[in-house]
């Protein structure tokens, strides 16, 4: 499915992705396919916010991470960009969704 990282990126599909240097893949963090629909991110995020929400004993930063891309992969248009660049919209010298011009 996946390419040898070219340039610090992860090629899927011949398209450049996610960086693979520092940043955690949005879909290996809830476990899912880049072709998941809404449903199985859904029950992916439930299944893991379950085993690791703090006041379940889990970690919080492991919680915060599912949360986010949860967040992302759960909005269409975060999701395009986050495909598209591999950036996560609105993070610190990221383009915000609203300034990249996708409708």
């Amino acid at each position: 499915m996946f390419a040898e990282p070219k340039n610090g990126y992860i090629h899927y599909n011949n398209a450049m992705a996610v960086p693979s240097q520092g940043k955690k893949d949005l879909y290996k963090v809830l476990g899912i396919e880049r072709s998941a629909n809404q449903n199985e991110i859904k029950k992916a995020y439930f299944q893991l916010a379950r085993v690791h929400h703090p006041d379940k004993g889990g970690d919080s930063e492991t919680f915060k991470e599912i949360q986010r891309a949860y967040e992302v992969l759960t909005n269409t248009q975060s999701r395009q960009i986050y495909d598209m660049t591999g950036q996560i919209p609105g993070e610190s010298g990221r383009q915000d969704v609203g300034s990249v011009g996708i409708s």
